[in-house]
């Protein structure tokens, strides 16, 4: 869901992972390795989707790293939750 939210979107991101652990990474340039990742993601577009998921009760490790994990605990309406969350920072801020 996340790839499709972006490309309607307009903005240029890529969901590394596997499994539960994923990444969102706002980057023109596909990310191969941690070092691509971080010479090239938007620095200001990830620190505004912490702070952005932190004011509405989604938390996660770091405002510099979008790393996200899903466990058994998530259930279907908080995966809901956060696409629709993610959806609306992309319209409002791109």
């Amino acid at each position: 869901g996340l790839k499709e939210i972006f490309d309607e979107g307009g903005v240029e991101a890529y969901v590394t992972g596997v499994g539960s652990l994923f990444a969102i990474h706002f980057t023109k340039e596909r990310p191969i390795n941690g070092l691509t990742s971080e010479r090239t993601k938007d620095v200001k577009a990830t620190k505004k989707l912490f702070n952005f998921m932190l004011d509405r009760g989604v938390a996660y490790l770091s405002p510099s790293k979008a790393h996200f994990v899903l466990a058994l605990a998530h259930t279907e309406a908080d995966i809901e939750k956060f696409l629709a969350l993610m959806e609306e920072f992309v319209k409002k801020e791109f």
